[in-house]
């Protein structure tokens, strides 16, 4: 799941986790998404995953960085079986 979330990111948003962007990197506080971005991002784990967002998620930033990421969609993947 991580793998893909990445591959999504940097294939999208043109950026490369090294080391002076790591998995718990805030990426809207760096620039590196949107709000549109952050809109396309939701819209890739609904149909990647499965995983549907509140109102409150939406506008909470919840997925701020691929370790939030990662650990919503666990959540969420749990929540649902």
């Amino acid at each position: 799941m991580k793998e893909k979330i990445k591959s999504y990111l940097t294939q999208n948003f043109l950026f490369e986790f090294d080391e002076d962007i790591t998995e718990q990197d805030d990426l809207i506080k760096l620039g590196l998404i949107d709000s549109v971005g952050y809109i396309q991002l939701i819209s890739f784990l609904k149909k990647e995953f499965g995983v549907v967002f509140t109102q409150e998620d939406m506008m909470g930033n919840v997925l701020v960085s691929i370790q939030n990421m990662v650990e919503f969609v666990e959540k969420r993947a749990t929540a649902t079986r």
